[in-house]
């Protein structure tokens, strides 16, 4: 910072430490330098409303901030939790498909093969369709049984 007058620093620093230039012997200086006359104009604006916005400033009760800081806590678990039953639905979904995908990819398998002889799905295993739609409703219902878990309000 390039300064015009060598005491300007001296006159800042007595007008942030809050003492009357009055009483200073800076007051003479002050009275004759143009830069320092302008630099207590400018920063005794600045400083008084420093200080009427810190003496109105109100500042939360510890119980307020307190109960804000719980609620921050809860959005954020609650944020956490979504994203993880996102990703299970997500896995889900695509385990899901992808048994589908095997399912139908067997049987036409199975049906334009004429010359190895497989088995019907059915004598396979004939508890395969209500086991793949037992799993299906657990994987899509455990994000809601997640969600039900953590509401706790």
């Amino acid at each position: 910072m390039t300064t015009i007058c060598e005491r300007e620093e001296l006159v800042l620093d007595l007008l942030r430490s809050g003492r009357d230039l009055a009483d200073s012997d800076l007051a003479p200086h002050v009275a004759t330098c143009a830069a320092c006359a302008d630099l207590v104009a400018v920063a005794s604006a600045i400083l008084d409303e420093h200080h009427t916005i810190t003496h109105d400033a109100s500042v939360p009760t510890s119980g307020v901030i307190w109960w804000r800081m719980q609620r921050r806590m809860r959005e954020e678990a609650v944020r956490k939790a979504t994203r993880t039953m996102t990703v299970v639905q997500a896995i889900s979904i695509a385990a899901t498909v992808a048994i589908a995908i095997a399912i139908v990819g067997f049987k036409t398998l199975a049906g334009s093969i004429d010359k190895i002889h497989l088995p019907e799905l059915a004598t396979l295993a004939p508890w395969t369709l209500p086991l793949a739609i037992a799993l299906t409703a657990c994987l899509a219902l455990a994000p809601v049984a997640i969600w039900l878990g953590l509401a706790r309000d």
